[in-house]
This record gives C-alpha cells, sequence and structure tokens, in this order.
C-alpha cells in the first residue's frame, strides 16, 4: 500500500488505531514469539511516497541489511503509566488524562516513528527482470 510522508491520514488509514491498540497488547505480552506492526518496504519517492504493510515477524528476526524492509513494532509505552500508586499502600489511581488519553499519544508518537522511519529509509528496489526473482519460493 502506498502512503505518503506529507500527509499523515495516508499511514494511518493504513495503520488505524485499533490495529495499533491491537498490535501492542499482543507485543507486550511476555511470552510472545511473534511481533506484529508495520514493515515499510521502499524508501520515499520525490512526491513523498512509499510503500508500508501490515507485518509480523518472529522476535528472533534481526531485518539487517542494506536491502533489508524497516520493521516497526509498537509497544505499550505510556499507556501503563496513567495508573499511578495512590494515597494507600498497593492502591493506584487514574491520571487525570486516563488511559485513553495516553493510548492516543502512544498511537500518534507511533505513526510519527513511521513516518520518520520512511524519511531515513535507504532501500534498495528490487531489480526488474531478475530471472531469480521469477518462480515457486521454496
Amino acid at each position: 500500500m502506498i502512503a505518503n510522508v506529507r500527509d499523515r491520514r495516508s499511514v494511518e488509514e493504513i495503520y488505524p488505531q485499533e490495529a495499533f491498540a491491537f498490535d501492542a497488547g499482543i507485543n507486550s505480552r511476555a511470552r510472545t514469539t511473534i511481533h506484529n506492526g508495520v514493515r515499510i518496504l521502499s524508501s520515499i519517492e520525490e512526491n513523498g511516497d512509499f510503500e508500508i504493510e501490515r507485518a509480523s515477524r518472529q522476535i528472533g528476526e534481526t531485518g539487517r541489511g542494506p536491502d533489508a524492509a524497516i520493521f516497526l513494532s509498537p509497544n505499550l509505552i505510556s499507556a501503563a503509566d496513567a495508573l499511578v500508586e495512590g494515597g494507600g499502600y498497593g492502591t493506584t489511581s487514574q491520571r487525570k488524562h486516563g488511559a485513553q488519553g495516553h493510548k492516543a499519544a502512544d498511537y500518534h508518537a507511533f505513526i510519527d516513528s513511521i513516518t520518520e522511519a520512511a524519511r531515513q529509509a535507504d532501500i534498495r528496489p528490487a531489480p526488474r527482470g531478475d530471472e531469480r526473482l521469477r518462480g515457486p519460493r521454496q
């Protein structure tokens, strides 16, 4: 799918807040072996377009190399911070902005990290017409 670094809504349409919330919850589990998120598949073009898709990968994959796509996965950053210690032992109270405000802030920060990663991406496109890229994958 094509998004544009100058149009935040184009990224949000591909990766909506509901997908972020689901993925962040899954990724924050202690025993998860797969992280969900997005993969940036191309560098930005002159008009600001870049290719992005929802993706998942094993937690052991590094994804490094000059031709590697960029994988970003959300985690719960400040949502847990919405509850703070209260007045008594073992009690908590909710901050004035609440957990929903923190989740929205996490989502907006993640969208910002996607556009920033796309701006910095230096992904070489696959060569066109290369015989090695044809046929079934094994």
